[in-house]
């Protein structure tokens, strides 16, 4: 059984799902301002970014593929009209420092 069809579908629908979302935020808040990817999915998967962002270009999101690969902080191109971020982030760090204060 070949699984690449149902790895295909998945990232399928979990970009649609974030178009999908993304647009119902436009429609009640107007268009966000940045796309920020952060923890696993959004720090490690310079694929992911790409189809998202791609997804989202009649938003005036535009990739710039060089900083995309690179991890870059900033991976948005010239032509942009809207910032994409990579924020690197540690939610065990977070996860240690809230458990610390409740149990002091």
């Amino acid at each position: 059984f070949d699984h690449s069809w149902f790895l295909v579908k998945n990232l399928s629908n979990f970009v649609s799902s974030l178009e999908n979302s993304t647009t119902g935020i436009a429609i009640l808040l107007g268009i966000p301002d940045a796309i920020v990817f952060t923890a696993g999915i959004g720090e490690r998967s310079p694929l992911k970014r790409k189809l998202v962002t791609n997804a989202l270009k009649s938003f005036g999101f535009n990739l710039d593929q060089d900083k995309n690969e690179k991890n870059e902080l900033i991976i948005s191109n010239q032509q942009s009209s809207r910032k994409v971020l990579v924020i690197p982030t540690n939610e065990e760090l977070v996860i240690a420092n809230e458990t610390l204060e409740l149990i002091k």
